[in-house]
């Protein structure tokens, strides 16, 4: 029974009025850029002799009107639901879902495995989470991850739509703007979350105290001796490297100096793009070298220096990442500034937060992601008061 997910039935009478309250405001974002879209095509016109079909006959906006159409719906069952407590968790459980189908429908005619819309499978996820139970965000997780596997797969024998929306116009469009403004409640979640995880592994001093003696004596490193830019920039066009391969691509050409570096690689999307800038490939070769060695020779009197090294790899991520953020880079500007902001930091936050429970064996995953979760549903009640 759905009920068995509920964890108190006020609390989704609530969550409902939020997903509505959400979905409108996307719908209304999706409803002013294809009245833009569609004035931008009739100014076109004018000038050529070439005709677009109708941007609401296209399958962004035939997206955008079923979303509108739908939250109609909700709104109406939402209503009915206040005098009938058990409709309200399956109709949470049906907006949810509903999306995470649409969702893929709108990424498998926007690109498949390029489309930025990619991240709007978490926003349905992290609602399931919160409206709901855990175990219905992790159910919600698996669909959108079995869907977009499905998306990924027809691109790879050559199913596509007709006519797919390039990516490059999409990173100006407004909707993904205002979604990617969606993920700072996220953002600050997550770094509630962090709080509360140091907090709680601050008793383990034969794992916190190496890893932040490690952290400093890289920082002295980094102050007083000269960069070690080519061992840098050598990571970092690797990290590039890893993730296309990751991704099902080939790399073509990698050159790395103290000068800087570069790769020439068949695909890329966000993920490959800023994965040099929130993946530590040094403190995971680290630790992928301690786990073998552990396996094999049992490292256990060691742990102190993995420790150690580890903290200073991770302190050799940051600052050095730091550092060359602090010219212009083209794999930042390429994705926005404030979509990479976001990406970055999530990502960085998301390798402590899994990182130390690991490492301290003081908390774990499942209590992690549960404050995660309710910390970024207190954050949008919080900005819910607010508006």
């Amino acid at each position: 029974m759905l009920d068995d997910f509920v964890e108190h039935q006020t609390r989704t009478l609530r969550g409902n009025k939020v997903l509505i309250g959400l979905r409108l405001l996307l719908a209304t974002v999706s409803l002013t850029v294809l009245l833009i879209q569609e004035s931008d095509m009739a100014r076109r016109a004018l000038t050529t002799s070439q005709l677009e079909p109708p941007l609401y006959m296209r399958p962004p906006g035939l997206v955008a009107i079923i979303v509108c159409a739908l939250t109609i719906l909700y709104v109406l069952a939402a209503r009915r639901s206040e005098s009938t407590p058990n409709l309200a968790p399956k109709l949470a459980f049906l907006q949810i879902f509903a999306d995470i189908f649409l969702v893929s429908a709108l990424v498998w005619n926007t690109g498949g495995v390029d489309s930025q819309f990619v991240v709007l499978y978490l926003i349905s996820i992290c609602s399931a989470a919160i409206v709901l139970k855990y175990n219905v965000a992790i159910l919600a997780a698996a669909v959108a991850a079995t869907l977009f596997s499905v998306v990924t797969l027809l691109y790879s024998i050559g199913i596509v739509p007709v006519s797919i929306v390039q990516v490059e116009r999409l990173r100006d469009l407004s909707l993904l703007n205002f979604v990617r403004l969606l993920l700072l409640p996220v953002c600050a979640g997550a770094a509630l979350t962090l709080g509360s995880v140091m907090r709680a592994c601050g008793g383990a001093d034969l794992t916190l105290v190496p890893i932040l003696a490690g952290a400093a004596c890289w920082v002295a490193i980094y102050l007083l001796l000269p960069k070690p830019m080519w061992i840098y920039v050598f990571g970092h066009e690797l990290t590039h490297a890893l993730w296309v391969w990751l991704f099902g691509g080939r790399v073509k050409k990698f050159k790395a100096s103290s000068e800087g570096g570069h790769v020439i690689v068949d695909k890329t999307n966000f993920f490959i793009a800023l994965a040099p800038y929130f993946f530590p490939l040094y403190a995971s070769l680290v630790v992928a070298l301690f786990a073998v060695g552990n396996l094999i020779w049992n490292w256990q009197s060691y742990l102190v220096w993995f420790h150690l090294l580890v903290g200073a790899a991770y302190a050799f991520h940051v600052t050095l990442t730091a550092h060359v953020l602090k010219t212009r880079q083209s794999d930042i500007t390429s994705q926005g500034y404030l979509f990479s902001a976001v990406a970055i930091f999530l990502g960085n936050t998301l390798v402590l937060l899994v990182g130390l429970p690991l490492l301290t064996a003081k908390v774990d995953l499942i209590t992690m992601l549960g404050w995660w979760f309710e910390n970024t549903g207190e954050v949008i009640h919080r900005l819910g008061k607010m508006f």
